[in-house]
């Protein structure tokens, strides 16, 4: 009979339990009654009468771990490793809670923020994907964009920036867009999860005539300087430093959509940007 205990012996479980059981070095073997992990560390004494005779004389999977001190597998093995899974399951639920509760309501946030009173724009399109999403409101999360039943797909190069909205405003309705919808904003940096609230510095607007109808796009950068990647603080600043910068934004809105149906119209600095975001403001 093989002893217990670390100091010599290739294994700490015994012979008839190491098919079931992993040696780690804080010696802890697995319970695999019903495929369902069960941790506890074995005694470590050189002794053999410390094993539950079960796991001495029982091959593979009837091993037993070694806090269930009852022979019997049926109920030792089972108790221990349902502990086991409604703690997992505890948790799980309590991780989906959290989850849910924390998960601000996007449509409620401010424009500025309360500490910094810096611009806000919630991200829905991450940079770099070639499927739009869209904020629903009334489920709080982001939607795939629907074209003809179907999940819209840009048929050209993807994202170039974090599309998103600025929160707090309300643009009119159009025939288009009914029920109206918040300010539109693009972020020049990394792509950032759909969700993500980045506090942002204005640096220019871009004006489209998408098929007839007016529309507005505010350019933004953010705010923190370890997200940045242009570091710039206005419309002259990132004309001078990244002059192919409006020739790339100006090239992917007139080929994202319909052939022929988006329209540069012109682009403003960040006074307009500014300018903008107050006109459409939902809230004071």
């Amino acid at each position: 009979m093989p002893t217990l205990g670390p100091p010599t012996s290739a294994s700490c479980c015994p012979a008839a339990a190491t098919s079931a059981c992993t040696t780690t070095p804080a010696w802890l073997c697995r319970c695999l009654a019903k495929g369902l992990p069960c941790t506890s560390p074995w005694p470590a004494r050189s002794t053999s009468t410390d094993c539950p005779p079960a796991a001495r004389t029982l091959p593979t999977t009837s091993a037993l771990c070694s806090t269930c001190k009852k022979p019997t597998r049926s109920n030792s093995s089972t108790r221990c490793c349902a502990r086991a899974l409604a703690r997992r399951i505890s948790l799980a639920a309590l991780a989906a809670g959290l989850t849910t509760g924390c998960q601000p309501r996007f449509d409620e946030l401010p424009t500025y923020s309360a500490e910094r009173h810096l611009l806000q724009v919630v991200v829905e399109t991450p940079a770099g994907t070639s499927r739009p999403l869209h904020y629903d409101a009334a489920s709080n999360e982001f939607r795939p964009e629907q074209r003809a039943g179907t999940d819209r797909t840009v048929d050209f190069l993807p994202y170039p920036a974090n599309a998103g909205f600025v929160p707090g405003t309300r643009l009119p309705p159009t025939p288009r867009h009914p029920r109206g919808g918040p300010q539109p904003a693009l972020v020049l940096a990394e792509a950032q999860p759909p969700g993500t609230v980045l506090e942002v510095l204005p640096v220019g607007l871009l004006l489209l005539d998408d098929a007839g109808e007016m529309e507005s796009v505010v350019l933004t950068v953010p705010a923190r300087p370890s997200q940045q990647i242009m570091p710039v603080s206005s419309w002259r600043e990132l004309t001078a430093r990244y002059p192919a910068a409006r020739e790339v934004l100006g090239l992917w809105y007139r080929h994202s959509g319909e052939a022929g149906a988006v329209r540069i119209v012109g682009w403003r600095d960040e006074q307009a940007a500014e300018q903008r975001i107050r006109k459409v403001l939902s809230r004071p």
